[in-house]
């Protein structure tokens, strides 16, 4: 798969390429949450037809990372956007943090 990247407001530049198993959902569809298929992306579109997330999941199926394309409406705690989260897990697969 090609390489896909994209600059935020603030200049940074940020690798979006999906995986090889990537699906896209339909506009509006519900958010996939935090296990999907090993070693996959999905694109998330809001209800607009706008894509917000693009979500990884690694090779147990858990989220990893997340690139949102928006601000969430909250310039404050995103200053730059789009933005990466990174989630965690500890060792028995519960979530910590994003």
């Amino acid at each position: 798969m090609l390489k896909q990247e994209i600059t935020t407001n603030l200049g940074k530049k940020i690798d979006i390429t999906p995986s090889g198993k990537h699906r896209i959902l339909e506009p509006g569809a519900e958010n996939p949450g935090r296990f999907g298929e090993p070693n996959s992306s999905v694109d998330i579109y809001n209800r607009k037809g706008e894509l917000s997330t693009r979500r990884w999941y690694d090779k147990n199926g858990r989220v990893y990372r997340d690139v949102d394309m928006t601000n969430h409406g909250n310039p404050k705690n995103h200053p730059e956007y789009p933005h990466e989260h990174l989630w965690k897990f500890d060792d028995d697969g519960n979530f910590i943090s994003r």
